[in-house]
């Protein structure tokens, strides 16, 4: 239902929610522009693009958390009143938390406000909230795992966080200009650590009819279609990010003795 004030101004119900979809699946990306929340629709959608100053503070929160407690030779303190899988699952829980303070918690508060004022119903919008949850716990998942990772190898909490936001940036910047070099092989827009959050983030929120615009125009993005690039691409991604991390953490977790450290 829309209101009187949103009527006069001819906005749809559609062109809503384009709008608050390219909101919400923009915040973590590095640029604006290059997926479209649709190709029918030019949305005046509103976008912070947080990426870059987003991903350095999930670095910088979450390479100490390994790193530190290395260097400082205080993990035989800890395991000596923990079990190995407390400390772990308290390191895996904390960047979690942390990361969503900063993504679900922000975009749930923002969403519910441009809703009031634009004077929607809420339980119109269940659906949308619903993505918001979803993609903020896969993305934080992705991301607390990846800068885990890197703390517990690189063990110097400066070097991660340098490590992780040269690969989100530099990644999404050779990523985006091999993409719109080659618009015949859709799957390479995925290389872009910033495109993949954005498309993952579509996909929660049910929006699988996008646009790409590069050097030679606007291209359609359809992702439900059997052609090309498909939803089911980027969910396999996630999974394949979040199993190969976890392995990885898994592995080098298994090899931590007190005598070694």
């Amino acid at each position: 239902m829309i209101s009187t004030s949103l009527a006069g101004f001819g906005l749809s119900d559609e062109l809503i929610r384009d709008s608050l979809n390219g909101f919400i699946s923009n915040y973590l990306s590095f640029g604006d522009g290059f997926i479209l929340s649709s190709t029918e629709r030019f949305s005046p959608g509103i976008s912070i693009n947080l990426g870059v100053l987003l991903i350095a503070v999930f670095g910088i929160g979450g390479s100490a958390l390994f790193a530190d407690d290395i260097s400082g030779k205080v993990i035989e303190i800890y395991l000596s009143r923990l079990q190995k899988k407390e400390y772990v699952i308290g390191k895996i829980g904390a960047i979690i938390v942390y990361i969503n303070i900063f993504v679900m918690i922000s975009l749930l508060a923002m969403g519910i406000f441009f809703i009031q004022a634009l004077g929607m119903n809420h339980l119109e919008y269940l659906g949308f909230y619903g993505g918001i949850v979803l993609f903020s716990l896969l993305s934080s998942i992705i991301l607390g795992l990846f800068i885990l990772s890197l703390s517990i190898s690189v063990e110097k909490r400066s070097y991660a966080n340098l490590i992780f936001f040269l690969v989100f940036i530099f990644g999404s910047i050779i990523g985006l200009t091999i993409a719109m070099n080659d618009y015949e092989n859709e799957l390479l827009i995925l290389i872009s650590p910033s495109n993949f959050l954005i498309l993952l983030s579509y996909i929660c929120l049910g929006d699988l009819n996008l646009g790409f615009s590069g050097m030679r125009g606007i291209s359609p993005l359809v992702l439900n279609d059997g052609v090309g690039l498909e939803a089911w691409h980027v969910l396999l991604q996630a999974f394949i990010f979040i199993l190969v991390f976890s392995l990885y953490l898994a592995f080098k977790i298994k090899k931590m003795t007190t005598e070694k450290l």
